[in-house]
């Protein structure tokens, strides 16, 4: 028993990449996930894209969400900074 060797100490060390996630969820679990690229500003042109890809996403694997009017989004961003939905379609 004493011949045997310490067990190595692991350590934590902090990730010097870091990364954000966008997710979209319902009640049936994700929809649409995507990672923002390194060094990329989330302001209103880039979100606008990941909401149309969002809603295209949601046309293809909810085909009860297909039509028009059937859903909505749903956040708690003021509304003043929500781009216009009329530019997702």
């Amino acid at each position: 028993m004493r011949n045997e060797p310490k067990p190595k100490k692991s350590r934590l060390e902090k990730s010097k990449v870091k990364t954000m996630l966008i997710c979209f969820y319902d009640s049936k679990g994700i929809v649409h996930k995507e990672f923002v690229p390194l060094g990329q500003n989330v302001n209103a042109i880039f979100y606008l894209g990941v909401l149309k890809r969002l809603v295209r996403r949601i046309r293809r694997v909810r085909s009860e969400y297909r039509e028009d009017g059937s859903w909505r989004f749903s956040n708690n961003a003021n509304s003043s900074s929500i781009p216009s939905s009329n530019r997702l379609k």
